[in-house]
């Protein structure tokens, strides 16, 4: 093998690495875990099986990994405490019934690029997309619907940095963060350090999304005050607000704190954090990496050794006055999860969930979502909206059928017309 092949070689890494689609899920290993429960907290297999089955089968709905991985086992907690906490499953149910009004609106959300037009058509920041590959040719802008166009686009006319995702699909998967375009050896330089050919990268693109769109957009920089905690991957901060029948306000706020090199911010990524971040004033509380026996309290970010708890995140006012403005964009959701990034050049929505995950807070905050404040105001909320929902499929129907009874009686009248007309031409 030559130099040359040695160093083509080298500078090509797997396609599925840089474009990971799946979370990695490690299994629990139940009878080590007890164990290490009954060891380390003093709690009996006895007691952790039936408080596992309790919560399963009470409305938290909650299931042996979520209880693990929230570190329900922990004896400093009470019965209210764990009640508190929502699971995946609870936690949909939660953000459905307050968004029953608004499900049409939901796919908006979930668009990127129907939310980065609606954004910058009302004034308000959002991502900047350079180009997308379609092979339907049904997005707008720069659309790529060949390899060889797509190709060209990343050797010839993107801008880089740049960071390309699916369109449609949520939690990062499919992302890909490049720094460069390497054209000596043709390869794609990531932020993680790894490189991968043009060709084989756009390959991998079209094998795995062929049925979707994948988005190329302009990748923003952190703000250096967030820059020099986390390095140059952006970690956003979800944002959940709430609002009905009044102005929106944000609930929680979760700095998602990436690892160096990170390809994004989610939390199954290996190395991110958690950062529950006070709403009021934007200070840094309480930092947590990874989940269940794994987990870990930092005051430090592991690798730049900077401060990550007691901060007072930059440009938060202005953070959390954009979460709200985009809010006001969807008045039917009750429940949004917002992801801004505070960049050097401000706040930017980067995408919205209409049914965010709140495992997110409840890990940052170690604390359950579901405070009586909470269950009070979402209980008010959800009674009103479906007496509201009753209300305008009956009014649906209501006009459907007197709109079928308006035909049926034309017709009729049609057909009386008609043989009066017989009648008289016999």
């Amino acid at each position: 093998m030559t130099v040359s092949e040695n160093a083509e070689k080298a500078a090509v890494t797997e396609g599925k690495a840089a474009l990971q689609t799946d979370p990695t899920v490690g299994s629990t290993d139940l009878v080590n875990t007890l164990q290490r429960i009954r060891d380390d907290y003093g709690r009996s297999t006895f007691e952790v099986v039936t408080e596992i089955g309790r919560l399963s089968f009470s409305s938290n709905k909650m299931s042996p990994k979520e209880y693990f991985d929230l570190q329900l086992y922990d004896p400093k907690l009470s019965k209210e405490d764990r009640r508190s906490y929502v699971s995946d499953l609870s936690g949909r149910k939660l953000n459905q019934g307050l968004n029953l009004l608004g499900a049409r609106h939901g796919g908006v959300l979930g668009d990127k690029l129907m939310l980065e037009a609606l954004l910058r058509g009302t004034g308000l920041s959002g991502p900047q997309t350079q180009a997308v590959i379609d092979t339907k040719a049904l997005s707008h802008g720069v659309v790529l619907t060949t390899p060889e166009e797509a190709a060209d686009f990343l050797r010839n006319a993107a801008e880089y940095p740049i960071f390309g995702k699916p369109v449609n699909m949520d939690r990062s998967r499919g992302a890909a963060s490049i720094d460069r375009y390497n054209p000596d050896h043709d390869v794609l330089e990531m932020i993680s350090g790894d490189t991968i050919s043009v060709d084989e990268f756009i390959k991998k693109v079209f094998e795995l999304f062929s049925e979707d769109a994948y988005v190329f957009q302009t990748r923003m920089r952190p703000h250096p005050d967030l820059a020099k905690i986390s390095g140059e991957t952006l970690g956003t901060v979800r944002m959940l607000t709430l609002q009905y029948k009044g102005p929106p306000n944000v609930y929680y706020a979760v700095w998602k704190a990436p690892a160096l090199g990170a390809v994004a911010d989610n939390f199954w990524r290996e190395g991110n954090m958690l950062v529950d971040v006070e709403v009021a004033t934007g200070l840094t509380r309480r930092c947590q990496i990874s989940s269940g026996l794994k987990a870990q309290e930092l005051t430090e970010h592991p690798e730049t050794g900077e401060a990550i708890v007691g901060v007072t995140m930059p440009m938060w006012e202005e953070a959390v006055a954009l979460a709200c403005s985009a809010a006001r964009l969807f008045p039917k959701l009750a429940i949004i999860g917002w992801d801004v990034a505070i960049t050097a050049d401000g706040p930017v929505i980067v995408e919205g969930n209409e049914n965010p995950d709140h495992s997110l807070y409840q890990k940052a905050r170690r604390k359950g979502l579901m405070t009586p404040e909470l269950y009070k105001y979402s209980s008010e909320v959800i009674r009103d909206v479906k007496i509201r929902a009753r209300y305008v499929v009956r009014n649906y129907y209501s006009v459907d059928r007197d709109l079928r009874r308006q035909k049926y009686q034309a017709l009729e009248l049609n057909l009386d017309s008609s043989k009066v007309k017989d009648k008289g031409n016999a």
